[in-house]
Order: structure tokens, then C-alpha cells, then sequence
């Protein structure tokens, strides 16, 4: 099998509760979406690394001793999971639905009732190395305020911290945001939405952390439209840390509203003014 199960749970904003017990796996922890009741349930000898920190940002975490044999993502009446043996190995995959659910929700709120709450250690809240490429800190107001001042060191993050931080960008602005799997994005990286009198209006992003002189070209335009067109899209938005050849700009054009493009200046200016919005909300 390719991928895990849990990799794959999706995660809605429109959903009421979603419980998950990672035990000492922690590789697939999703970001919270929406409003709903996120709970998670980890192993008290788990270890972490700075991505799975930044993806517990939302979650209600309780720590539980001995390690559990069961993991699994409840998300409303559907669930998906897996079984291990004794020695911690996969035994088995499982998908429950419906009234059978309540056997694991059962599992799980005597382990939350039994669990202690997670305290984060001091070492993971550390300011972060941008130069490292990895967002160690889960302050977003930190990582703007270091960018907006550096914006040249945009180009030292990994191409998913740059995702994550124009979805936290798109989530200032006000919109409802949500990054979607790295190896099925289908031409997008993220999914913003915005919710009118006359209906919701999606989004779709594309991110890419390219090198100054790569520039972006018409072809990745023409194919990020045709899953604009595909999916019935309001609009698609391509973001990039380099810039854009004649050709795309002229392509760009030609299709209107329905297709924005913002460069490396662009970005450098929605970073001073997040930075800006953040440093004034405090007056």
C-alpha cells in the first residue's frame, strides 16, 4: 500500500466532531477545519516533529499511558483505522460506519476520560529558523513579522511551509481555508472559500516556491484554468516566489477575473500588510 489510510481521511469544515487517536504515530495528524469538535489522543512517549506541531494547532490533545493498539480518525458517523498486533505492527484496516461507530467513539472517550492534558514543552513553541525551512513555531504572528521585515528569505521555505503560510495569509484576509493533500492536489494546493448571501464562492490556490529567475509559465496557467473549469470554481489564484513569463501574463488577461496572479512583490506586500494588521489589533 502506497500511502496510509489515516494519510487520507478528509477532513470537511461542514463536519461536528472529529476524534482521532494517533497514539505514538503522529504522521497523520490533519489540520483543523471549521468549527468542528477536534479531538486527538496521542501516546505519552510520542515524538514529535515541527509539521505534526503546527498540525495540532486547533485540537483538543489528551495524553494517554500504556500506548493504544487501535488508530483511527472518527470524522461525524464515518470512520477508517488500524489495527495492530502486540509488537505494534499492522494487523489490520478497517472502515466503520453508521450505528457501529459507537464502539469505537465508546474506546475513545474512556481513553479521553483516562487521558491527561497535553502540555507543550517549551522546545516547541522556540522561535523559529526560517533558514532551517521548517516553522517550528506555531506563532504565525512571529513567522509574518520575521518575513514581512526579510521578505528575500521567503525563498528558504520548504514548498509546504510556503503553502501553509499562504493559507494562513488567505485565513487574515478572511477566508475559509484548507490545504489540500500534497501528492493529489490536482492542480491546487489549497481550497479558499467565502460564504455570501448569494452562496458559497471557492477558490482555488496554487503555490509555488520557485527560485527568482523560474519563472511561472502559460502552460501551468492553462492547466490550473482547466481545473477552474472542471471543478466550477468562482476562481483561481496562483502564487509564486518568482514572477511570470509575457506569455502567462498575456493568457491571464485573456480569461479576466477568473484567474489572478500575485508575484514575488505581491507576496513581499501581503506580508507588511498582515504584519501591519496584527501589530495595530493590539491598539
Amino acid at each position: 500500500m502506497d500511502r496510509h489510510p489515516l494519510a487520507d481521511v478528509e477532513l470537511r469544515p461542514a463536519q461536528t466532531r472529529v476524534y482521532k487517536l494517533a497514539g505514538s504515530d503522529a504522521d497523520y495528524i490533519h489540520r483543523c477545519w471549521g468549527e468542528a469538535d477536534h479531538r486527538l489522543i496521542l501516546a505519552d512517549d510520542v515524538r514529535l516533529r515541527p509539521d505534526h506541531i503546527m498540525d495540532m494547532t486547533g485540537w483538543k490533545i489528551r495524553i494517554v499511558s500504556p500506548e493504544p493498539l487501535w488508530r483511527f480518525t472518527i470524522a461525524d458517523d464515518e470512520a477508517i483505522g488500524v489495527e495492530l498486533n502486540d509488537a505494534y505492527e499492522v494487523k489490520n484496516f478497517f472502515t466503520v460506519r453508521g450505528k457501529a461507530i459507537d464502539v469505537l467513539l465508546a474506546y475513545f472517550e474512556r481513553l479521553w476520560s483516562a487521558g491527561s492534558d497535553y502540555r507543550r514543552p517549551l522546545h516547541e513553541v522556540a522561535e523559529i529558523d526560517i533558514r532551517e525551512s521548517e516553522l517550528v513555531s506555531t506563532d504565525w504572528d512571529v513567522t509574518i513579522e520575521h518575513l514581512a521585515s526579510n521578505p528575500e528569505t521567503i525563498l528558504d521555505l520548504a514548498p509546504i511551509d510556503f503553502e501553509r503560510l499562504i493559507a494562513e495569509l488567505l485565513r487574515r484576509d478572511g477566508m475559509n481555508v484548507q490545504l489540500t493533500p500534497p501528492t493529489r492536489d490536482g492542480g491546487r494546493d489549497i481550497l479558499a472559500w467565502s460564504t455570501r448571501s448569494t452562496g458559497r464562492l471557492m477558490q482555488l490556490i496554487e503555490c509555488k516556491r520557485h527560485d527568482r529567475a523560474r519563472k511561472v509559465g502559460v502552460a501551468t496557467l492553462r492547466a490550473l484554468f482547466g481545473v477552474v473549469e472542471a471543478e466550477r470554481a468562482a476562481s483561481a489564484t496562483l502564487v509564486t516566489t518568482s514572477s511570470f513569463t509575457p506569455a502567462a501574463r498575456q493568457f491571464a488577461l485573456s480569461v479576466g477575473a477568473r484567474l489572478v496572479l500575485r508575484d514575488y512583490g505581491d507576496v513581499a506586500k501581503w506580508l507588511r500588510r498582515a504584519h501591519d494588521a496584527a501589530t495595530n489589533r493590539w491598539f
